[in-house]
């Protein structure tokens, strides 16, 4: 759900504009004041710019064009590659920082406080989260393989 603020009244208005991706702003009616105004569509997304090349060569032509499927950045678009390079560097790095961060605590925990306990805290959050990415690109791995996208 989206908000914004009436431009007449100043009333904070909440809904859902219900419109397609290929408008780049929206109506919004104001529940309190009746008014209408536009604002940022925040599920526009802009068509891909097509960009055609035709070559002739004797009785046959050919149409390139630059077009692909939209993929979105993120977790799951990740090349198997980069998965196995994060599993394989989030186990090592989190298993090399393992002892050293043990070690922290038995420091921060002496009679004489040569360690700030806040210190070791941040570098156990740092090896867990080697840890988890490791384990989470595992996960990621292991359901491609059982739906057949990795052979």
């Amino acid at each position: 759900m989206q908000h914004n603020k009436c431009p007449n009244c100043g009333a904070t208005v909440f809904s859902q504009p219900i419109t397609d991706d290929n408008q780049p702003q929206v109506i919004i009616h104001c529940e309190y004041c009746g008014s209408q105004f536009n604002v940022q569509n925040p599920f526009y997304r802009p068509e891909p710019v097509v960009h055609t090349t035709t070559f002739s060569s004797y009785s046959t032509t050919y149409t390139y064009s630059n077009i692909s499927p939209r993929k979105s950045g993120g977790w799951r678009n990740a090349k198997d590659r980069e998965h196995k390079v994060a599993r394989f560097l989030g186990y090592a790095i989190g298993g090399l920082m393992a002892p050293f961060v043990l070690g922290m605590w038995f420091v921060s925990f002496s009679k004489p406080k040569d360690l700030p306990v806040e210190v070791t805290a941040i570098l156990t959050g740092l090896m867990l989260f080697f840890f988890f990415l490791a384990r989470a690109s595992g996960k990621e791995l292991k359901r491609r393989r059982m739906e057949g996208e990795i052979m």
